[in-house]
């Protein structure tokens, strides 16, 4: 898959947000919840983000043509998962990256929403075609 490439890519970079602008690296204020910059902000919602779209992509190649049944859309949650485990394996290996639990646990928590997003999406395109489930 493409989208796991550039995941893979930029978990490569010793910073991957070296490439953003600099206004958006500013440490925020001292006053923010945790005191977290924006930098790290930015990171915990990229760490979630790319995963967003990672398990959406894999659960459309996964259910395809056929009803998103639970166990393929667990498939896609569990194949996501195995992917952000091996990337931050990855990382270990990275001069500067590490292993962080933390950033699994955003990745998988990403991997949820972009399966809840795709399921949504997915149900709103069979209503509008009339072909809403049932039961």
């Amino acid at each position: 898959m493409l989208w796991a490439a550039v995941i893979f890519i930029a978990s490569a970079r010793s910073n991957p947000y070296q490439a953003l602008a600099a206004s958006l690296t500013e440490p925020v204020s001292p006053s923010t919840p945790g005191g977290l910059g924006r930098d790290e902000l930015l990171g915990r919602f990229l760490h979630a983000g790319e995963y967003v779209v990672l398990a959406a992509l894999t659960a459309r190649a996964l259910v395809w043509r056929s009803k998103p049944r639970f166990s393929l859309l667990a498939a896609a949650l569990g194949l996501t998962a195995l992917y952000a485990l091996s990337d931050e394996t990855h990382q270990l290996f990275v001069a500067g990256r590490s292993f962080e639990l933390r950033d699994l646990a955003l990745d998988i928590t990403g991997a949820a929403v972009g399966l809840a997003g795709y399921s949504l999406i997915r149900l709103f395109w069979q209503i509008r075609a009339g072909k809403a489930p049932h039961g």
